[in-house]
């Protein structure tokens, strides 16, 4: 289980021109052979690159990430 921090992320949803292909590759990498999950603080942290909750929601709706719940 993996943990991935939102800065990886933020990398990936910006496209950013510096970091993204890094961050994609690592990330990509990583999805092979581990669990990757998020909390609910990096759950909003990534929340600013979108308007609605709705977008956000489908975005991580799928099984390529799992969210870590502390409750």
């Amino acid at each position: 289980m993996i943990l991935v921090d939102s800065n990886i992320l933020l990398d990936i949803l910006t496209l950013d021109s510096q970091w993204y292909d890094w961050s994609a590759s690592k990330l990509g990498m990583l999805a092979e052979s581990h669990e990757l999950i998020i909390n609910e603080i990096i759950y909003t942290e990534i929340s600013i690159c979108f308007e609605r909750i709705e977008d956000l929601e489908e975005t991580f709706s799928g099984n390529f990430f799992k969210i870590l719940h502390y409750l």
